[in-house]
């Protein structure tokens, strides 16, 4: 289980909430209010968080692979 807590991204526009990830037969899964994380192929995560202001969810960062 990943645990990444809560990031802040260019004055506070962006938020991510603590996302916990379990896996499954699909891949890697995220479970948070407010965060999702995909898979992509290879070893890194991207990382989408919502924008409260533009009300949607927009690329946050890539993250290095947690195992």
């Amino acid at each position: 289980m990943v645990l990444i807590k809560s990031m802040n991204y260019s004055g506070n526009h962006i938020i991510c909430y603590k996302a916990s990830f379990y896996q499954k037969k699909s891949g890697l899964v995220a479970n948070a209010e407010k965060s999702k994380i995909s898979r992509p192929n290879g070893t890194k995560f991207l990382v989408f968080c919502f924008d409260k202001y533009a009300k949607k969810y927009q690329l946050k960062a890539w993250e290095k692979n947690y195992s």
